[in-house]
């Protein structure tokens, strides 16, 4: 499993050849020609698939967003796809420019895209504060957003409620290092500049 992790400046951030199928999640691919490379007979799990991945990507600043080179179908559901993407699944378009699959060439598999996060500004940091007897957690991100964000929070990534709003670069979440659960998810929601 690939979890985590930051894949970014590269040719090609990830490749699945042969008859690999990675898995995952919670991972962002910035800045690379191309993000996700899929070939042979390999299936990678970006999120919704048969291994568990429960997506949670972040895919941005790409000139392909995932190369689906194979005919197996692509798992790639509630991830990040940066503005300009979002925008056209939210238009309901079925040929996705950043993704390449069936929709490209009759001979190959599909992505699976559904379930695709909104939103804005999504290189969000996390950081504690427990400075002045302080129990807070605080999120940041690198651009005021255009209009106001909802925060959610949840013990799992498939679980997230709304807990706040901002209209701001930062929010606090007061006390929450005292929070009973042993580990806490965080995601943004809004608008696109």
């Amino acid at each position: 499993m690939i979890r985590d992790s930051i894949l970014s400046d590269n040719i090609t951030g990830l490749s699945a050849m042969g008859s690999g199928t990675p898995e995952v999640e919670g991972t962002a691919f910035e800045n690379n020609n191309t993000a996700v490379y899929i070939g042979d007979t390999a299936i990678a799990d970006l999120g919704g698939g048969a291994k568990g991945s429960s997506g949670f990507n972040t895919i941005i600043g790409t000139s392909l967003s995932v190369d689906n080179q194979t005919a197996n179908p692509i798992p790639a559901r509630s991830n990040w796809w940066g503005c300009p993407t979002t925008a056209e699944m939210d238009a309901g378009q079925a040929n996705i420019t950043l993704i390449y699959d069936e929709e490209d060439d009759p001979l190959l598999g599909p992505v699976d895209f559904t379930g695709w996060l909104g939103g804005t500004n999504r290189n969000m940091t996390v950081q504690s504060d427990t400075a002045a007897g302080a129990r807070d957690i605080v999120l940041t991100w690198p651009q005021e957003p255009t209009g106001s964000l909802t925060i959610l929070r949840g013990t799992d990534p498939q679980s997230l409620s709304s807990v706040g709003s901002t209209a701001e670069s930062s929010w606090r979440d007061v006390g929450a290092l005292d929070s009973p659960e042993p580990l806490l998810f965080y995601d943004i929601d809004g608008p696109c500049p």
